[in-house]
């Protein structure tokens, strides 16, 4: 028995995958009101036709009629516009989430490459000049002078490698854990920025209810890095506060500043603005480890920012 199929001359689904790629959430409002305003108008015509009706009744009927039209509007061109948008969406959080984690393990080899290489050779080379220095003899200022002058450079050279390292992947947070890293950081910022008073509440090490992964640590000092950072570059505050606390089975991560604070708004749809894509990493570094994230400011009031993360 042979079987025959009846093949289309195009495939309908695959045509309106690609209709409904292209149309612009404006344009669909605008289609959407189109086809209200259609029907509508062919329910209006339908009931001048027909011998008048109670008022609940003609409300009744205008309201199936209305909702039996629509339904396919809702299951063949709303829904798959919905659910193609949701999955771009998905798409497009996959890819910035393998973004971050790709930057943090480069960050991490960088920084183990400088320790390593770099420390290493730095290290051979003030010990070169220590022997050189020993084997100028006193009279010759001069080289002295310039050898002095050497091992100046060598040690400034190894502070700056080595602020470098701790900005890429400071070691303590490997090896001693969250609060000690924070702690850190806190104290970097005060020695860097005596300007900024800067106070924090952190939750003891010893109080954690459970030892968070390392992404969770991970992701919580990443976002007090780059909110330290934006509140130097931008701003302009006199007083800042880190609070991090223990709540209903949350980690909660308060970030503080008087500044002069901005317009969230705004400052998201300028393109190409560092502002913009600090936060939206900020933002992605909580929602990667189920968390969440929220950006709290007013021009002239300050800034907040709120984060919490749960606790496994």
């Amino acid at each position: 028995m042979i079987r025959t199929t009846l093949r289309l001359p195009f495939n309908l689904n695959r045509l309106l995958k690609e209709l409904i790629f292209r149309i612009s959430p404006k344009m669909l409002l605008v289609v959407m009101a189109l086809v209200i305003f259609l029907v509508e108008t062919f329910i209006m015509f339908v009931l001048r036709e027909v011998p008048p009706l109670p008022r609940t009744l003609e409300a009744l009927l205008d309201s199936t009629v209305l909702l039996c039209l629509l339904t396919p509007f809702y299951q063949y061109i709303y829904k798959p516009f919905w659910d193609e948008r949701q999955k771009q969406m998905l798409q497009i959080r996959f890819l910035s989430q393998q973004l971050l984690n790709a930057t943090e393990e480069e960050s991490k080899r960088i920084a183990h490459a400088i320790h390593d290489q770099c420390g290493q050779t730095l290290t051979a080379l003030q010990f070169g000049l220590q022997t050189l220095k020993k084997l100028i003899s006193a009279e010759n200022q001069e080289a002295r002078l310039r050898t002095n002058h050497l091992e100046q450079v060598a040690s400034q050279l190894s502070d700056e490698f080595r602020d470098l390292t701790s900005r890429l992947r400071p070691a303590i947070l490997d090896e001693a854990g969250l609060i000690p890293a924070l702690s850190w950081q806190v104290k970097e910022f005060r020695r860097n920025y005596p300007g900024i008073n800067l106070t924090e509440h952190l939750l003891p090490k010893a109080e954690f209810p459970h030892p968070l992964d390392s992404m969770a640590e991970e992701a919580i000092f990443r976002i007090c890095q780059e909110a330290l950072t934006n509140i130097v570059r931008h701003a302009r505050a006199t007083e800042v506060q880190i609070t991090l606390q223990f709540e209903n089975s949350k980690l909660e991560l308060k970030i503080e500043d008087n500044g002069a604070g901005f317009d969230l708004d705004s400052c998201l749809e300028q393109k190409n603005r560092a502002c913009g894509v600090g936060l939206l990493g900020m933002r992605e570094r909580a929602l990667m480890v189920g968390g969440y994230f929220r950006i709290i400011s007013r021009p002239g009031l300050g800034t907040a920012i709120l984060a919490s993360f749960p606790v496994h």
